[in-house]
C-alpha cells in the first residue's frame, strides 16, 4: 500500500487534519511547534511543488501565528519573513492571497521584532508599496 503522506492528496487530508486542530485550541499551535511541525510546514509552502499543498499549508500557518507571540517566534525561526520572497515567486492569484494572509498574520499583534526585521532586512516598506501601487 503506498504511503499517503507522499501524495499531494495524502498531505491535503493531513493539512486539512491539522489546520482542524490548530483551530481547536491555541496550545495546539505551541504543540505544533514544539513538534517540529513548523519547520514542516514553512518548508511546505516554500518549496512544495502541489498548489493546493502550499495554499492549504499557508491556512495552517495563518491560523497558529495569529495573535499567538509565542508560535511567531518559532516560525520567526524557521524562515516565515521568507514569504516576502513567496509572495512575489507565486504565480496563482489564490496562492498569493494565502501567503500574504499567513505573512500578514504572523507579523500582527506584539510580534515587533519580526515587524522590525521585515521592514529592515526585507526591505518591507517597499514590498507593501508594491502591493498597493501595482497595477
Amino acid at each position: 500500500m503506498p504511503d499517503q503522506t507522499r501524495t499531494p492528496e495524502g498531505l491535503v487530508d493531513m493539512l486539512t487534519e491539522l489546520q482542524e486542530l490548530v483551530e481547536l485550541h491555541p496550545r495546539n499551535n505551541l504543540n505544533l511547534c514544539l513538534s517540529g511541525g513548523m519547520k514542516e510546514i514553512m518548508a511546505l509552502i516554500l518549496s512544495h511543488p502541489d498548489v493546493n499543498v502550499r495554499r492549504l499549508a499557508c491556512s495552517v500557518l495563518t491560523a497558529a501565528t495569529a495573535n499567538n507571540s509565542e508560535v511567531q517566534r518559532f516560525a520567526q525561526k524557521q524562515g516565515a519573513l521568507n514569504l516576502t520572497q513567496k509572495f512575489d515567486s507565486e504565480q496563482d492569484p489564490a496562492l498569493k492571497e494565502a501567503v500574504f494572509g499567513s505573512l500578514s498574520s504572523f507579523l500582527k499583534a506584539e510580534n515587533f521584532e519580526s515587524k522590525r526585521l521585515f521592514i529592515r532586512d526585507y526591505d518591507g516598506l517597499a514590498f507593501l508599496s508594491r502591493l498597493v501601487c501595482s497595477d
